[in-house]
């Protein structure tokens, strides 16, 4: 069991330094927060999710995460991304006391993923017509991550 867990920890880290290669143009993904505490939303939330993660409270904050998906912004995929790598932290032992996993934590991650694609299509496809209606072609050549 114990290998299969560390296997996913290494999957999780090694796709948050993917992804954080692909949209953030950084070598690895770590949202720190402000140390003058003037936190912007996104600070307020990502301290929020923390404190409650670290609480036991895994779920619930990750509900919270996912219902604040609709930002669009990188400073949010990397609050976002973060706060997986910080639940990745966690022990088997506090995990499993919580009801939460490392599945669901590479889940959580995919599904950041799934979420972004979807919004830089939305933000491609708006750029496109946009740009066919003042007469121009669309680009079909775009990437979808262009859009950072």
């Amino acid at each position: 069991m114990a290998v299969k867990d560390d296997y996913v920890m290494r999957m999780i880290k090694d796709m948050a330094r993917v992804l954080a290669r692909l949209i953030l143009g950084k070598d690895d993904i770590n949202y720190v927060l402000p140390e003058d505490e003037e936190f912007t939303v996104i600070d307020n939330l990502y301290k929020k999710l923390i404190t409650m993660a670290d609480a036991g409270l895994i779920n619930e904050a990750e509900n919270i995460l996912l219902n604040e998906l609709e930002d669009k912004s990188s400073e949010y995929f990397e609050m976002a991304a973060s706060f997986y790598l910080h639940l990745n932290e966690y022990s088997d032992g506090f995990l499993d006391a919580h009801q939460y996993s490392r599945e669901e934590i590479n889940e959580g991650m995919g599904n950041l993923v799934k979420n972004l694609e979807s919004i830089w299509e939305e933000q491609k496809n708006g750029s496109r017509s946009k740009h066919h209606a003042e007469g121009g072609s669309p680009d079909r050549g775009a990437s979808i991550y262009s859009a950072f």
